[in-house]
């Protein structure tokens, strides 16, 4: 009779026992899946790893969402870790081996078939990978150094002209005194496709021989009132076409030496008396240079034998069609 019952105890203490590991199983997957929701992936493997060494063994949703895991950290970073690459590489093989024909898995097996696939881009040994995490780091290095060049030369012509994107009409003004000084005549237009207000200097043009004269030539407001165009004439109003031309040219030569490629458009227009050759300087906001914060545009202009000088112009992305016809 004892032997019965100390039988029977035995029986509840390690069913129970299997029970409880079960539940905190259980917790520590759900913990996984709240960390892959919120991008903490390293963490998300670290909570399957415990989650399987409570269990003794993986299964199919440890596995599937352990793939889903590493594929997101070679995403960001292939070149992070080989032995990351190698094990996510194995995972999924075993994954396609084991429940390939599993059915109700036919949705996760795809998506496990297609992060295999697309592993095939990266080397599969480790000299290779190797080599391919050098090109990164090289590529990444002059990546960085063409941004620095670019906003070195934005930062040195802003600072001179006193620009910065993003501001208001009145922030703008009282960032440049000395125009906020001068008599501004105000132009409603939708000429640039979208609601603006052009703030021109008032100058008597009766007794100026060039009207590209030298200096401040307007602000451009939008319908929000944000400062979408900065204008400047920075050439010779006195000087000949070929005087200013010769600067101009200069100029393009100088920043196409310091400026990388992808930066820089230059585009030419004739028509009628108008001639114009205008280079499109892009300044992009961070390193990663997937968005530009504005333009810097420099024109070479003549009109007939009267009119010439060499234009700058800050922009903002409103503004760039305008520039790019």
């Amino acid at each position: 009779m004892n032997k019965k019952i100390i039988l029977i105890c035995l029986i509840f203490v390690f069913g129970f026992s299997g029970f409880a590991q079960n539940t905190i199983a259980k917790i520590k997957y759900e913990e996984a899946e709240e960390s892959y929701e919120k991008q903490d992936y390293d963490i998300t493997l670290n909570r399957l790893n415990e989650a399987e060494s409570i269990l003794g063994s993986s299964n199919p949703k440890t596995q599937y969402l352990r793939i889903l895991a590493q594929n997101k950290l070679v995403q960001k970073d292939a070149s992070q870790s080989y032995e990351l690459l190698e094990d996510l590489r194995k995972n999924c093989k075993a994954y396609i081996t084991a429940y390939g024909d599993n059915p109700g898995m036919e949705e996760k097996f795809r998506d496990v078939y297609k992060i295999a696939e697309n592993l095939k881009i990266y080397p599969d040994s480790r000299q290779e990978f190797e080599n391919y995490v050098t090109a990164l780091k090289k590529e990444a290095a002059d990546k960085e150094q063409k941004y620095l060049r670019v906003l070195a030369f934005a930062d040195s012509l802003s600072t001179q002209y006193k620009f910065k994107p993003n501001l208001n009409i009145s922030e703008f003004l009282q960032l440049n005194q000395e125009l906020a000084s001068m008599e501004l005549r105000q132009y409603p237009s939708d000429v640039f496709g979208f609601p603006s207000i052009s703030h021109n200097p008032v100058r008597d043009y009766r007794k100026i021989k060039n009207v590209y004269v030298t200096g401040f030539t307007g602000i451009i407001e939008d319908e929000s009132g944000k400062v979408v165009c900065y204008g400047e004439y920075i050439g010779n109003d006195k000087g000949t076409y070929e005087e200013n031309k010769s600067v101009y040219i200069r100029m393009k030569e100088t920043i196409l030496i310091n400026i990388a490629s992808e930066f820089i458009q230059i585009k030419e227009k004739t028509d009628g008396q108008l001639e114009r050759t205008r280079i499109i300087i892009s300044v992009p906001s961070n390193k990663k240079m997937d968005v530009i914060e504005y333009y810097i545009v420099f024109d070479l202009l003549k009109y007939g034998s009267l009119a010439q000088n060499i234009g700058l112009h800050f922009i903002t992305q409103k503004m760039l069609k305008a520039y790019s016809e």
